[in-house]
C-alpha cells in the first residue's frame, strides 16, 4: 500500500480485548474474589503477556484462579481465534477503503483523459471569434440537466461493437443488462521463463518473466550516411554482407570503415618482375628491405614506384628478403548514437593478433578468434558489446562508408513484438451472451486479438471478434448474441518492465530449522549450505483484468415499443442579444439535435421556450422574439433507436 502506507496491525489490541473479556467472565463467575484481585497490576501484566501472541498467557492471581480459569487452553485458543478474525475483518475493511479510493482516483484520471480529448477535439473545430463557448463530453457523465425540463432515462455506455475500430462512449437508450460471472478462469500461454498466475472470483492476473524482450524483426536494413556523393546501399553491398539480427530491438547502430596505417613485414622471393606490396595504399617513405645478413638500399638494390611497387635490381634478383612497409589497411568502428565510437578493429582475417590496434581493447581476442572461424566481424555498440549483427568482407575494400543498420519492422499488426496469452472462461451452464466486460488493472494495457466462443460439447465454435484492439480501460466488448459455455479471449502484450525478484525457496522454513538445529549440535550432521533465496532477473510481461463477466444487454422494453428518449443539457447563459450560434456534435446513428432558447427581459419576465432543429457542423442566425437582456440556450438530443449514441457537443454563441 504505497499510497496510504503499510497496514497498521491491531492484532495485539484485539487479543488483549479477548483476554480482558475472559477476565471479566471469570470475575462474574466468582473468580479473583469477585474482582478484588483483578487490580491494575494484573491488567498491566495481562497487557504485557498479550504482546506475545505465540505463547499462552496466564494471569498470576493465586492458585485457584490459575488452575480454574487461565490454564484452560481452549479459552485461550478461542481468544486467539477471535483476535485473528477481528484482525482479518479490520484488514478487509481497510483494504476495501483503499480499493475504493483507488477506484475513485482511477475514474478521475479517466475523466481527465477524456476531458483532454474533448479539448483537443473542439480545438480542431471551426471557431467563432468572440463567442461564448459551451460543451460537454458524455463519456464522463450526462452533463448539466435543467431542473425545469424533463429528460428521459439514458444509459452511459462504454462499449466496442463488432466491426468498429473505436469504442462508443456516451449516452444511449436505456438497456436491460445482466452480468454473468464465469465459473472458472484459466490462463493459456507458452514460456520458458518464470510465471505467476493469480485468480479471484472475477479477476485474473498473469506475470511472465522472460530473459530478454520477445522481438522478432525482419532482415536488417542498411542506409548509407557517408559519402554523400550518391552512394547507395548496393555500393556498400559490393564490399560487405550483413547477417544476424539486432538484439537491441529496433535501435539503429552505425558502422563506419576507413583506412588506418599499420606496419607490416612480409617475406618475398624476388625476381626481375616488380613486386606489389599490398592491395591497399602503401607509404613509400619508410620502406625497408633486408635479409638475415644485411639491409638493402633504394636506388642501388631496388627502385620504388609511386604506386608502392618494388623493382629489384641486380644483386637482389633471386634472393628471399623481408620487406617492411606501412600500409593503409581497412578498419571499422561501431556506434549507437553516431557520435561515440568503439575502438578501431582491423578488417583482417589472416592476422587476428593484429586486428586490434596497440593499446586498444576491442572486443577481445578470445571472442575475435571465434568470429574469424566464421569469417565474420561482430557489430557492437561503442563499448564493444555485440548486438547480434555480423558482417563479412566480400572483396578488396576501396571506399570509405558510414552506414546505419536497423532491423526492418515487419508489416502488419506488430505480431513480432511482445508476448501472447489467452484467458479461458467457462460458465456453469450455457447462456446467451452478446458481450464480455473487462477492466484492466495492470500498468500496461494489452491488445485484444480475438474472442472465441463455443457452446455445450464444443458445438457452434468460432471467433466472434478478430482484430487488434487496445483495451486500456473498462469496456464492454460486444458481439452478435449467441449461446456460450466456454470463451477464450486472446491477448497480446507488447510492453514490459525490467524486474529483479528475490524468491524464497520452497522449503526455506525447513532449511532454517535444520540450520538452527545444526548450530546447536557439537558435531556436523550434514552439509546444509543451501541457498535460501533465488534471484530472477529479466523483462516482465503482465496481464490483469477484473470484473470479468459475460454481458447480456438488450434495449429496454419501451425502446422496442418505439419510444425515443431525450436528454437536455443546459442552461447555457448568454448576456445580450446573440447574433449567431454554431453547434458541433459527435454522434453515432440516428440522433436528432435541437436548440431550445429562452429569453430573459430586463424586468425579469421570461419568454416561452423556442425549439429549433439543427444539424451539427452548421451556424445559425439567432432571431429574437423581443428585446431580451439575456438568453439561455439548451441542447436537446433525441435518440431514435438502440444504435443511436451521443458522445459530445460544442456550442458557440456570439
Amino acid at each position: 500500500m504505497r499510497i496510504i502506507g503499510n497496514y497498521a496491525s491491531n492484532l495485539q489490541s484485539f487479543f488483549f480485548q479477548q483476554l480482558t473479556q475472559l477476565a471479566q467472565k471469570a470475575t462474574a463467575s466468582g473468580e479473583y474474589a469477585g474482582g478484588t484481585l483483578l487490580d491494575a497490576d494484573v491488567l498491566a501484566s495481562l497487557k504485557a503477556q498479550a504482546n506475545d501472541f505465540s505463547s499462552v498467557p496466564f494471569l498470576l492471581a493465586g492458585q485457584r484462579a490459575t488452575e480454574e480459569s487461565f490454564q484452560r487452553a481452549l479459552d485461550t485458543l478461542g481468544a486467539k481465534y477471535s483476535a485473528l478474525a477481528s484482525e482479518r475483518n479490520d484488514f478487509i475493511l481497510q483494504m476495501n477503503r483503499f480499493v475504493a479510493a483507488l477506484r475513485q482516483d482511477n475514474q478521475m484520471v479517466e475523466a481527465l483523459i477524456r476531458q483532454t480529448g474533448f479539448e483537443r477535439w473542439k480545438k480542431a473545430l471551426p471557431q467563432v471569434l468572440g463567442s461564448s463557448q459551451f460543451g460537454w463530453d458524455f463519456g464522463v457523465s450526462q452533463g448539466i440537466m435543467p431542473l425545469d425540463m424533463v429528460s428521459d432515462d439514458v444509459d452511459l455506455i462504454n462499449r466496442k461493437e463488432t466491426g468498429e475500430d473505436v469504442a462508443r462512449q456516451g449516452i444511449s437508450v436505456p438497456h436491460s443488462t445482466t452480468l454473468v460471472q464465469p465459473q472458472s478462469l484459466a490462463w493459456q500461454y507458452q514460456t520458458d521463463g518464470q510465471k505467476e498466475e493469480l485468480f479471484g472470483t472475477d479477476w485474473a492476473r498473469l506475470s511472465i518473466l522472460e530473459d530478454a524482450p520477445r522481438a522478432i524483426f525482419g532482415s536488417p536494413e542498411v542506409s548509407v550516411i557517408m559519402p554523400v556523393d550518391g552512394a547507395t546501399t548496393e555500393d556498400w553491398g559490393e564490399f560487405f554482407t550483413l547477417t544476424g539480427s539486432n538484439n537491441e530491438a529496433n535501435i539503429p547502430v552505425y558502422i563506419r570503415n576507413y583506412f588506418l596505417p599499420r606496419r607490416t613485414h612480409t617475406d618475398f622471393t624476388l625476381s626481375t618482375d616488380p613486386i606489389t606490396l599490398s592491395s591497399y595504399r602503401v607509404s613509400i617513405d619508410d620502406i625497408v628491405v633486408y635479409d638475415q645478413f644485411q639491409s638493402y638500399f633504394q636506388g642501388f638494390d631496388y627502385n620504388l614506384a609511386d604506386s608502392g611497387q618494388v623493382q629489384p635490381l641486380g644483386r637482389l634478383q633471386g634472393k628471399v628478403v623481408t620487406i617492411g612497409f606501412t600500409e593503409y589497411f581497412p578498419a571499422y568502428q561501431c556506434s549507437v548514437d553516431g557520435k561515440t565510437w568503439s575502438d578501431p578493429v582491423m578488417l583482417d582475417y589472416d592476422r587476428p593478433e593484429d586486428m586490434v590496434l596497440p593499446g586498444r581493447t576491442g572486443f577481445g581476442m578470445s571472442v575475435g578468434k571465434v568470429f574469424f572461424l566464421k569469417r565474420e566481424f561482430p557489430v557492437t555498440d561503442e563499448v564493444g558489446n555485440p548486438t547480434g549483427l555480423f558482417f563479412s568482407v566480400q572483396q578488396t575494400i576501396t571506399k570509405e562508408f558510414t552506414v546505419q543498420v536497423q532491423n526492418s519492422r515487419p508489416a502488419g499488426d506488430g505480431s513480432a513484438f511482445g508476448l501472447p496469452a489467452s484467458l479461458e472462461l467457462e460458465f456453469d451452464r450455457p447462456v446467451f451472451l452478446n458481450g464480455i466486460h473487462l477492466d484492466p488493472f495492470v500498468n500496461f494495457p494489452a491488445f485484444v486479438r480475438g474472442i472465441y466462443c463455443e457452446s455445450i460439447l464444443g458445438s457452434n465454435p468460432g471467433y466472434v471478434f478478430q482484430g487488434n484492439y487496445l483495451l486500456d480501460h473498462a469496456q464492454d466488448l460486444m458481439f452478435p448474441k449467441r449461446e456460450v459455455l466456454k470463451m477464450r479471449i486472446d491477448f497480446y502484450q507488447i510492453n514490459y518492465s525490467i524486474k529483479n525478484h528475490l524468491v524464497d525457496v520452497e522449503n526455506r522454513k525447513k532449511l532454517e530449522g535444520m540450520l538452527a538445529i545444526q548450530s546447536a549440535l557439537p558435531y556436523q550432521v550434514r552439509n546444509l549450505n543451501y541457498p535460501l533465496t533465488k534471484e530472477y532477473s529479466g523483462v516482465q510481461y503482465e496481464f490483469g483484468f477484473r470484473e470479468i463477466s459475460g454481458v447480456v444487454s438488450d434495449p429496454a422494453t419501451e425502446i422496442l415499443l418505439g419510444k425515443q428518449p431525450i436528454l437536455i443539457n443546459g442552461p447555457f447563459h448568454r448576456l445580450g442579444i446573440p447574433d449567431v450560434y454554431r453547434i458541433d456534435a459527435d454522434v453515432l446513428g440516428p440522433v436528432a439535435i435541437s436548440i431550445i432558447t429562452r429569453e430573459h427581459a430586463a424586468d425579469g419576465s421570461t419568454s416561452p421556450d423556442v425549439e429549433t432543429s439543427v444539424w451539427p457542423g452548421y451556424s445559425y442566425v439567432y432571431s429574437p422574439i423581443g428585446t431580451p437582456d439575456s438568453v439561455d440556450f439548451f441542447v436537446k438530443f433525441q435518440l431514435a433507436d438502440a444504435t443511436a449514441v451521443a458522445q459530445r457537443f460544442f456550442l458557440q454563441v456570439k
